[in-house]
C-alpha cells in the first residue's frame, strides 16, 4: 500500500512540472500585465490644474482616451462638441478612467469640469490627423 501512495505522489509531481512547463512564454509580449492594448491617448491631470500636455495626437477613427489622475483632487475630461462621448472622472491619485471617442480629422478641446478647472486653464487640444 505504500508503494502505491508513492507513485501516486510522483504521478502528482510530474503532471504539475508538466503542466507548468507548458504555460510557458510565446515570446511576444507587448508590455502591459493585464494584456489589455494601449490607449491611443493618455493625459494626465495634476493638483496645477492642468493637463501634462498642452497638445496630444491620434489617428482619425476609434480613439481610446486615458485620464490618469498624477494629483489628489478629482479631474474630468470631455471633448468639446463631441456628443456620445463618455465622460471621463477620476477622483484620488492614481485613479484611472477609459473612454472611446470616434473622431474624424481634426482639432478638439479637451477640458476637465471640475468647478474652477477649465477656468485655471485645465484644457488641451486633441489633434486628429
Amino acid at each position: 500500500m505504500r508503494r502505491s501512495v508513492r507513485a501516486g505522489l510522483v504521478a502528482v509531481s510530474m503532471s504539475t512540472v508538466v503542466i507548468a512547463g507548458c504555460g510557458g512564454s510565446s515570446g511576444s509580449d507587448s508590455g502591459s500585465t493585464d494584456g489589455a492594448t494601449p490607449p491611443d491617448v493618455v493625459a494626465k491631470g495634476d493638483d496645477a490644474l492642468k493637463f501634462d500636455q498642452a497638445r496630444y495626437a491620434a489617428t482619425a477613427g476609434s480613439v481610446e482616451i486615458e485620464l490618469v489622475n498624477s494629483g489628489s483632487q478629482p479631474h474630468s475630461l470631455l471633448i468639446e462638441k463631441v456628443s456620445g462621448f463618455k465622460k471621463l472622472s477620476v477622483s484620488g491619485k492614481g485613479d484611472i478612467d477609459r473612454g472611446t471617442a470616434t473622431l474624424e480629422p481634426g482639432t478638439y478641446t479637451i477640458y476637465c469640469d471640475v468647478v474652477g478647472h477649465r477656468g485655471a486653464g485645465m484644457e488641451a487640444k486633441l489633434i486628429i490627423s
